[in-house]
């Protein structure tokens, strides 16, 4: 039996590809000088190295970027890796995951291309992840293959100034 977290993250790829069949966004138009260029539908690039890494101090705000590029109109969301009983992954292998942030019916590509962690504490150290999604298929990204995105966090020092 598959555990709780494996099945959500199951469960949020199917609604992902069921909100891209209902409720398809515009597609953006070619320029004028593209329109005899024919375009083959593909799932979502994601620019290399993004999101990046990142070291901060406790306190601070921190922000991952994600570029998507993609025809037809992606949906994009960020995940955190968690641990579940002692374990980064399910018997299945996939990972424990928790969705922060996901678009809603007004929600441009540009607000949904970074993530924001405010004020961050020790409890938001860990592993990031970009996930878009179209009508053809599913991509992510955390730093690059080898080396996820992770926040790393310094403790605030005190000036005895």
């Amino acid at each position: 039996m598959s555990s709780p977290c494996c099945f959500q993250l199951l469960l949020l790829s199917c609604v992902l590809l069921v909100l891209l069949v209902q409720f398809p966004q515009a597609q953006s138009r070619p320029a004028t000088e593209d329109r005899d260029t024919e375009r083959s539908p593909h799932r979502p690039i994601l620019q290399a190295g993004l999101p990046a890494n990142q070291t901060a101090v406790v306190g601070s705000d921190v922000e991952f970027v994600c570029r998507v590029f993609s025809d037809p109109q992606p949906h994009i969301q960020w995940l955190k890796h968690i641990i579940v009983n002692g374990s980064r992954q399910a018997p299945d292998g996939h990972p424990y995951v928790r969705v922060l942030k996901t678009a809603g019916v007004n929600t441009t590509d540009k607000e949904m291309q970074v993530l924001t962690l405010s004020n961050v504490n020790l409890d938001d150290a860990g592993e990031y992840t970009c996930l878009a999604g179209n009508t053809i298929g599913i991509s992510h990204h955390s730093a690059s293959v080898e080396e996820p995105a992770w926040l790393n966090l310094e403790p605030a020092t005190i000036d005895d100034t």
